[in-house]
């Protein structure tokens, strides 16, 4: 028990220094040669901003010294208390269990874990998953015992017996037959992460033991005032720190380090507006548009755990999750320490409460809102990420054809089915189809998703497409891009679909949010909420990815008349087919009569529609007398009234009126005939009302607009054209 003192006395005089990621503590006292003397570290992450279930660094306790428990006599036992730094309590570990244990007043395991001696199995432990070389099992140290978790968590009922060579050297007590290397925590409401009851046996002077404190999650949402989330690039001058309060039995006192850093706020995600935006109109309706996310930094974007999905046809398997079980070991994914062999209070399986199993892995949420009435948007059911390195990749990635600016995948999302908020297990949505889109769209050897299986979006105005990282890496900043196409069936007058911006916003996911799937907050000692990692909604403003336009043309008509012997005849001619490249639209004509207030019928300010029951074909004309029916070619050639006019509709009108027709590239002329003298009145050429990036190009208005272009319902570039 002497002993035992004189580590606590000896772990007071503790000093952190930092250097980088990763915190140091210098022992600054001399102990002497009787005393346990230790160190701290902790190994610093980078902290998403956007999470709320953050983990945080090991911390590690190195000590030497002391006398080892002689043999068959109880190890003394002690008390660790860990409290983060950052605004509070903010610790949200994963809670074990849907009831709250009898003992440690009621408040919830959590699968934070105290080891010694970074226990591994005797076969090895399982190192991060790697396709070439192969995954090859970290082997035990010679003072590593074999796993041996404490199977009633914290209750201090685990004890462990000294065989008089402490803890540290090979055979130390912690790999004895019948003694624990491994405990849970349990957490209170102030957000306190407290391991009770460990015994600590004394390694000797010849020796040591480590301590190690790992799978402590923190809510980094409430560093996000630290970290510009606008920009990949960051600046890291505010740390996590630690502080770890120690008690012993038999009226130890308590002793305290603090000031260890394990973990820097980064931002998760970041996006940048379209620097081109995509259209199309909808009588050529095949487009493309395409999301960029970025990674916020190197390891923003994780796998679920150790083991790897496999792809085929477009369909992501997951897998059993693989075992995370060496503690010395980085393995880049959303879950911690995890052992499922190990007995005990939800160590075993791969439920939802397993002891450091994540239930996914990093989740990209993308809300696309502002779809088109009769149009369908085609989504890769697998995308890509790239930026990364190539090397080591699993086979069906590295096999993968598509391309994003010449650059090959370094990593893979899938596309799953998920509840509003992003949760729920993987269940990747199987492809139902191809995209039947036009040439302009990119094939899959260019990141398109022309050929590449995909799910198709009809019906809705908004849809949620949830994507789940299958591989990346974490050594670069990557892009996921994710390719869509866009495809309108007209119904009706094209023209009256609303000109309008397809948006995207990005986010990652699953959302810790009661709005979006009415769960809990986590770390709220709430047992129902259980998905992991958890995320805050993201700053991500929406995107502009792809603008629809209607397929339409508008033309003023200034002056029509149908009364005093004055008539107009009208003639609206349908150029879509023409020597650059266009082959042609039909559409639907609208004529909205305006009348003044010389007009013998109407009221000023409400027009008089009349809309063609016939489309004009390209190349064909419109033909009509104000006062009369409308008239268009049939099949035959022949002249006949078009049943979408009444007869007498606009007898004695006067004033300007405007036609709206459902093609590209009108064109029309108005002739007023003076009947009392049978002669030519006066002629014009109407005025047509374009936007101005609708230019003959040979796409029929299918291309690029950059941030420059002004939507048909702000503006129209009003001009002549001969």
């Amino acid at each position: 028990m002497t002993a035992i003192r004189k580590l606590f006395l000896a772990l007071a005089g503790v000093t952190v220094l930092t250097s980088g990621t990763t915190a140091f503590a210098q022992v600054v006292t001399q102990p002497s040669p009787t005393e346990i003397a230790c160190n701290a570290s902790a190994i610093a992450t980078l902290v998403r901003v956007q999470g709320k279930t953050e983990q945080i660094g090991d911390i590690i306790l190195t000590c030497t010294g002391g006398t080892p428990t002689a043999t068959g006599l109880q190890v003394p036992t002690a008390n660790f208390s860990i409290q983060t730094s950052q605004a509070g309590p903010g610790v949200t570990s994963k809670e074990l269990g849907v009831s709250l244990p009898a003992v440690n007043g009621g408040y919830p395991y959590v699968e934070s874990l105290l080891a010694i001696n970074d226990p591994i199995p005797a076969g090895g432990a399982s190192s991060p998953t790697a396709y070439n070389p192969p995954n090859v099992p970290v082997p035990p140290l010679a003072t590593s015992p074999v796993p041996n978790a404490c199977p009633a968590s914290n209750t201090g009922s685990c004890l462990n017996y000294g065989n008089s060579i402490g803890g540290g050297a090979a055979g130390n007590s912690y790999g004895a037959a019948g003694n624990y290397n491994i405990w849970q925590a349990y957490l209170t409401p102030d957000g306190v992460t407290h391991f009770d009851g460990i015994p600590v046996d004394a390694p000797g002077t010849n020796a040591s033991f480590t301590i190690r404190i790992t799978n402590i999650k923190i809510d980094a949402t409430l560093l996000a005032s630290y970290v510009n989330t606008n920009t990949v690039f960051q600046s890291q001058n505010v740390a996590v720190t630690a502080s770890i309060a120690i008690t012993g039995t038999q009226q130890l006192s308590t002793e305290l380090l603090s000031g260890i850093v394990v973990a820097f706020p980064a931002n998760g995600i970041y996006a940048n507006q379209p620097v081109t935006i995509p259209y199309s109109a909808v009588c050529d309706p095949n487009g493309y548009f395409s999301v960029d996310v970025m990674e916020g930094h190197a390891a923003a974007f994780k796998r679920r755990d150790n083991a790897v999905a496999t792809v085929a046809a477009g369909l992501a398997t997951p897998p059993t999750p693989g075992y995370q079980n060496s503690f010395a070991s980085q393995y880049f994914t959303e879950s911690g320490y995890y052992n499922p062999l190990l007995t005990g209070i939800n160590y075993t399986g791969t439920g939802a409460t397993s002891v450091g199993l994540a239930t996914q892995g990093t989740r990209i949420y993308v809300l696309f809102q502002g779809i088109p009435a009769n149009t369908t948007v085609y989504l890769p059911t697998i995308a890509y990420l790239y930026g990364g390195s190539t090397v080591d990749v699993p086979t069906w990635l590295a096999s993968a054809a598509a391309r994003y600016s010449s650059a090959i995948p370094s990593g893979a999302v899938a596309l799953v089915q998920t509840a509003a908020d992003g949760s729920d297990a993987i269940s990747p949505i199987a492809p139902t189809g191809t995209a039947s889109l036009g040439s302009h769209v990119p094939t899959e050897a260019n990141g398109g998703v022309n050929g590449a299986y995909t799910i198709t979006v009809t019906g809705v105005t908004s849809y949620l497409a949830v994507y789940e990282v299958l591989w990346s890496d974490p050594t670069a900043n990557e892009t996921l891009h994710i390719p869509g196409g866009v495809e309108y069936t007209a119904g009706g007058p094209t023209y009256t679909i609303p000109p309008s911006y397809l948006t995207a916003t990005p986010s990652l996911a699953p959302i810790s949010s009661t709005a979006l799937g009415n769960k809990p907050e986590v770390g709220a000692f709430t047992p129902g909420d259980y998905t992991y990692p958890r995320f805050s909604p993201g700053t991500i403003s929406p995107l502009n990815e792809y603008y629809l336009i209607g397929c339409q043309c508008d033309l003023l008509f200034p002056y029509v008349v149908d009364q005093a012997g004055l008539t107009t005849g009208l003639a609206i001619a349908n150029t879509s087919v023409d020597p650059y490249g266009d082959m042609g639209q039909s559409g639907y004509i609208s004529l909205y009569f305006y009348p003044d207030a010389g007009s013998t019928v109407g009221t000023v300010g409400t027009p008089l529609v009349a809309t063609t029951a016939n489309k004009i074909a390209g190349g064909d004309e419109f033909l009509m007398v104000v006062g009369g029916t409308g008239y268009d070619a049939n099949s035959s050639g022949a002249l006949a009234p078009d049943p979408g006019f009444t007869v007498g509709q606009t007898s004695g009108f006067q004033g300007y009126m405007i036609a709206i027709t459902g093609f590209q590239y009108c064109h029309g002329y108005a002739f007023i005939t003076d009947t009392s003298v049978d002669k030519l009145a006066e002629g014009y050429l109407a005025l047509v009302l374009d936007e101005r990036f609708l230019a003959r190009d040979g796409n029929s208005g299918t291309s690029t607009c950059g941030q420059g272009c002004v939507a048909p319902s702000q503006v129209h570039a009003e001009r002549l054209e001969n």
